[in-house]
């Protein structure tokens, strides 16, 4: 499939070129929090490359290569592709790319569509599957969380939980926010009284989860809730979750 997306970008490159030399394209799927900068640096070890008339972003979803003035705004999921030469001698790629090179235009941009919609299904279901992976690292995290942050509590007081908590997660956005609410009259955590103590129980519970991906942001209330934001700043295959 990979060599399909090199064909696409190559077919919409040659449309627009009246020669062209024997190259050899290489793809790479971007990752959640990697920026047009942070990817053409792990492909070709320059962040400035992405600038270059041979590195390209291909957006499989719409089936279209992404303009370098919206590189500010890449989605994981997407392909990154660089077009690297290999010979100047003629070979039966190059002599397919002249002949590309001399067709209709139009046509050409017509058949990089149908080859690019092919891509649109393993892109989009590698991104679906590391949405998934990131989800349940956020998951596991947010339970380790609350089960450490209550430990305590349940040996004070072994008559039930002693707090209420929810998850809330983006793997959009790669946050998740744990909130957490006393229970049945009790007034612990909370902000308005408690602040010192519901910050010291929270880097309590972190310094034992110590092995995670996540970086905790200023704590915060809704209403009865104490929210502990958290970003997820790396990957699920760093997370650990595969």
């Amino acid at each position: 499939m990979k060599n399909v997306g090199a064909l696409a970008v190559l077919l919409v490159v040659t449309a627009s070129s009246s020669h062209a030399l024997a190259q050899r394209l290489d793809c790479a799927v971007i990752r959640p929090g990697e920026t047009a900068a942070t990817v053409a640096r792990r492909m070709t070890g320059d962040a400035r490359n992405r600038h270059q008339s041979w590195f390209h972003i291909l957006d499989p979803t719409t089936s279209r290569v992404v303009a370098k003035a919206q590189y500010d705004h890449i989605r994981p999921g997407w392909r990154a592709c660089v077009m690297n030469e290999i010979a100047n001698e003629p070979t039966t790629f190059d002599t397919l790319a002249r002949a590309i090179g001399g067709l209709d235009s139009t046509f050409v941009l017509w058949i990089a569509l149908v080859i690019a919609i092919a891509l649109a299904s393993s892109g989009v279901d590698e991104y679906a599957a590391d949405k998934r992976l990131m989800s349940e690292a956020m998951r596991r995290f947010g339970e380790s969380f609350i089960r450490e942050f209550e430990r305590p509590l349940i040996e004070q007081d072994a008559a039930g939980r002693p707090i209420e908590s929810r998850l809330k997660a983006s793997t959009h956005r790669r946050r998740l926010e744990i909130l957490l609410a006393p229970r049945s009259g009790r007034r612990y955590p909370n902000l308005s009284d408690h602040k010192k103590n519901v910050e010291y129980d929270v880097t309590r519970v972190l310094h034992g989860l110590r092995d995670h991906p996540f970086v905790c942001s200023p704590l915060y209330a809704q209403g009865r809730w104490v929210v502990v934001p958290f970003e997820f700043p790396v990957s699920s295959k760093q997370a650990g979750a595969r």
